[in-house]
């Protein structure tokens, strides 16, 4: 046995003694801590004193905590841990962090740091976020993440009044911030009402300087900046009055308008095909160019903004109804190939590149719609198969590859429907065509039930459009119907359902008319700022005072530049912005003690 056997066989059974904080000794595996520290390997097998001693001194580490890192290391590296993170509590998960990240336990820190998120509440996140700021730069932003994209859970509770001034300055300046602009100034009165006279000095003095009229929308409400929108539509092809086409436009829920995408994002010119977004990919399905039906699948990566071909369908396929099954299945059934309506269906596998038949639906269904409940099981509603206009839906369930028609038939016949699943197993269709008139009907059906119930019409009729779900700041989630054909021409007018008052409301209008297009929901995505054009140099307040006044305002001098506006005749926008900045400072700053 030669030298480094030996020196190894000796490590394998060798104890170190670590003496910690709270002035205990505890004795710990020599190989065990160095394949989980960072720290400890650094240590133990450098030129340091307490490697030649075999004693390590931890003068700000616990010997609790020291032995809970220890054990949990030796659970993750047994592949047995999920439970044992699980019983943690969050003050426990962040002590034992704390010490982790001292010791540099890197794969412990990120279990932990995955276990701390899911503890996260409320009341605990402002706290948790202080705690962690100076101990894991990575996790304090993510932290700082949610605090951002959840501040209407912080607003409803009023947590958000435990922010420091500086917290409170930060986040409102945040282009992210998850806040409705009609939020904005009762927020910062809120929060100036529950602080000390210096702190609500500091920021009221802040928001004076920040706030501004939200130009965007063309309301009143005073806000901080123009947000990214966390959440926007996107609208792919359609069939516009010259024929089918490759616009991209976005819906910006804060500047209420839809933007063309960049030029970059053009695709080839199709109509009547299926787009599914999947994680960070959308995904074109089938399709017509006005001469071909295409069997292909292209995607566009969000990540690199960059198209790729993919593997072709076992048919062609316009008309096609299509949705994502989970994050590596793309489903898509019926259609026309050009000389048949179809009732063939095929399931794509993202990994694998590859489609590959599943079983016939019971009807051929081509300008059907099919949506994935969230029990997996998908179903295919309404269409047209060539003599026919269905008021059936049919159910996959992909356990059994078999299909089944929903027991209870629609109130319309529909086919180019829009459908949407609206929770674990309720079902809407709206609009279409029944054979003789376009229509504005909706009904939803809780398939456990298997009754259609009608609700509130559209205010136009509308076929072959696209309807999506969309999630409101301002007002929750909403149903958008986009374009489609009214039943004499092509449309770009919308209307959004609101759940909670089931009611039509008018919605702006896209920029472009068209029938057979898509429509996805893009939600938390860093491709957003790109698609609504947001940039934050344009965030320059136009407060209607000069350089020079400004200047000469620093030297104590009253100085009108050429130019400028005299006073008394500033802007009637300028005027109320005046007033609404001294609204927000009401109710009136404690008394200084």
């Amino acid at each position: 046995m030669n030298e480094l056997q030996v020196l190894g066989d000796e490590q394998a059974n060798e104890q170190i003694e670590v003496r910690t904080a709270d002035s205990r000794v505890v004795y710990l595996p020599r190989k065990s801590v160095e394949e989980c520290s960072m720290f400890f390997r650094t240590l133990l097998d450098g030129p340091w004193t307490e490697q030649r001693d075999r004693v390590v001194n931890l003068t700000n580490v616990t010997a609790e905590a020291l032995t809970q890192c220890v054990q949990l290391c030796e659970k993750l590296a047994n592949g047995d841990s999920s439970e044992h993170f699980d019983e943690l509590s969050l003050r426990t998960t962040c002590r034992v962090l704390d010490t982790a990240t001292y010791l540099s336990m890197d794969e412990l820190v990120m279990r932990l740091s995955d276990t701390l998120i899911r503890q996260l509440t409320a009341d605990r996140i402002i706290a948790v976020y202080r705690f962690i700021e100076r101990r894991s730069v990575p996790l304090a932003h993510q932290i700082w993440s949610i605090m951002i994209k959840d501040f209407p859970v912080l607003l409803e509770t009023e947590e958000y009044k435990q922010l420091t001034c500086s917290e409170m300055e930060r986040l409102m300046l945040e282009p992210n911030l998850n806040i409705a602009t009609n939020q904005e100034a009762a927020a910062v009165k809120g929060w100036i009402a529950t602080q000390d006279y210096a702190q609500a000095a500091s920021f009221r003095s802040f928001a004076d300087e920040h706030m501004r009229f939200n130009a965007e929308d063309k309301s009143h409400n005073l806000v901080f900046k123009a947000r990214v929108p966390r959440s926007i539509l996107l609208s792919l092809g359609g069939w516009s009055p010259t024929g089918p086409t490759n616009v991209i436009e976005t819906w910006n829920e804060r500047s209420k308008q839809w933007i063309p995408a960049p030029v970059t994002m053009l695709e080839q010119h199709r109509a009547y095909h299926g787009l599914v977004l999947v994680g960070s990919q959308l995904f074109v399905v089938g399709g017509f160019d006005g001469t071909d039906y295409f069997p292909h699948t292209r995607s566009f990566n969000m990540d690199t903004l960059k198209w790729e071909d993919r593997g072709a369908m076992n048919e062609h396929r316009c008309y096609v109804s299509a949705c994502a099954y989970d994050k590596d299945h793309i489903f898509a059934a019926g259609g026309f190939n050009g000389s048949a309506r179809m009732r063939s269906a095929e399931v794509y596998k993202i990994q694998e590149n590859q489609w590959c038949r599943v079983a016939n639906m019971q009807r051929a269904r081509s300008d059907a719609a099919i949506v994935r409940m969230q029990d997996g099981k998908l179903v295919c509603v309404g269409g047209f198969d060539g003599v026919e206009i269905h008021n059936t839906c049919e159910i996959y369930d992909p356990h059994h590859n078999t299909w089944h028609e929903l027991s209870q038939r629609m109130n319309a016949r529909r086919t180019g429907v829009g459908a949407v699943s609206i929770n674990d197993h309720v079902i809407a269709a709206v609009g279409g065509y029944n054979g003789t008139n376009r229509l504005k009907s909706l009904e939803f059906c809780d398939i456990r039930e298997g009754k259609w119930h009608q609700t509130s019409d559209m205010s136009i009729t509308r076929s072959n459009f696209a309807v999506s779900p969309f999630s409101n700041v301002d007002s929750g989630w909403e149903l958008i119907a986009c374009g489609g054909f009214d039943g004499s021409r092509t449309t770009n007018k919308c209307e959004r359902f609101d759940f909670r008052n089931t009611r039509w409301s008018d919605f702006p209008s896209m920029t472009l008319s068209k029938s057979a297009l898509r429509v996805v929901h893009i939600k938390d995505h860093p491709i957003i700022p790109l698609l609504v054009k947001y940039d934050e140099s344009d965030e320059k307040e136009d407060s209607g005072v000069s350089e020079e006044e400004n200047e000469g305002a620093a030297d104590g001098k009253k100085t009108v530049s050429k130019g400028a506006v005299p006073a008394g005749e500033k802007s009637q926008r300028h005027n109320k912005k005046e007033a609404a900045a001294k609204s927000i400072n009401t109710p009136p700053l404690p008394k200084s003690p």
